[in-house]
């Protein structure tokens, strides 16, 4: 029992940091679980001599740009919306893991809480819904400023 413990220890320190970090509720605690599974998983050990478990079973190194911050915003693409060009597109989602079977990231929708997986993203990775700090920026974004200036 005493090497179970020790192995659970880093899996779940990871994942309430994660939940901490990102103002998640505890709810959301499985989710934080797998994403710091599928993290430490890409880790080096120096038990099989420096290599990831992701390298030992796919004979691959683990891609690291796919890391993202859980419980951080994400417009997603859309994918109950009408085909109308005037429609949103995007919807405003949260990061809750990653995807087992294909290569996507799994979100959840803040307005109807539902949940699929979609390739079609962009982070924000310093806003955090359930942050009560940034709770205010999601919902009141306040003024767009644009970064270029139009000359007429």
């Amino acid at each position: 029992t005493d090497t179970v413990e020790r192995n659970h220890k880093p899996l779940l320190e990871i994942s309430r940091a994660r939940r901490f970090e990102s103002g998640l509720p505890l709810f959301y605690l499985g989710d934080c679980v797998m994403a710091a599974a599928h993290i430490i998983n890409r880790l080096s050990s120096s038990v099989v001599n420096y290599r990831t478990p992701y390298e030992i079973m796919y004979n691959k190194m683990p891609n690291y740009s796919e890391l993202r911050t859980l419980g951080c915003l994400v417009m997603a693409y859309n994918p109950t919306r009408v085909k109308d060009k005037f429609n949103a597109r995007g919807v405003a989602c949260i990061f809750v893991g990653y995807s087992a079977t294909p290569k996507g990231y799994k979100v959840e929708e803040l307005q109807t809480n539902g949940r699929f997986v979609t390739r079609d993203t962009i982070f924000y990775e310093e806003i955090f819904p359930y942050n009560t700090k940034d709770y205010d920026k999601v919902i009141n974004p306040g003024p767009i400023s644009f970064p270029l200036k139009l000359k007429i």
